[in-house]
């Protein structure tokens, strides 16, 4: 992920969950390569989907997370992604690409 500015742009740290023995897990940093094996249950806001005709509700939708950048200052945001290996399992599901805000607690 790359934030763009006016003279380039800047490399923005990504983060995954790390799962822990016996339950919880911890953010730790993406590798260099931004290799991601596995992914976590995804908390995106579905307020800011509804309000932007991405989702209705009552919908039914799952989300995984597989990176996550905290606390980004606004600006204009480049994100890619490669998917090495397809997943026939997911294809009934109809998997699409989400980059949104994660839900706040009020």
């Amino acid at each position: 992920m790359k934030r763009l500015q006016a003279n380039g742009a800047a490399g923005v740290p990504l983060k995954q969950v790390e799962m822990l023995p016996g339950g919880g897990g911890s953010h730790v940093l993406l590798p260099a390569d931004g290799w991601v094996s596995g992914g976590w249950v995804g908390d995106a806001d579905t307020l800011s989907q509804e309000a932007a005709g991405l989702e209705a509700r009552g919908d039914r939708c799952a989300q995984l997370a597989f990176a996550a950048a905290r606390d980004l200052p606004p600006g204009r945001y480049q994100v890619s992604e490669r998917l090495l290996a397809p997943l026939p399992e997911l294809k009934p599901y109809r998997p699409e690409l989400l980059v949104a805000y994660s839900r706040r607690p009020r």
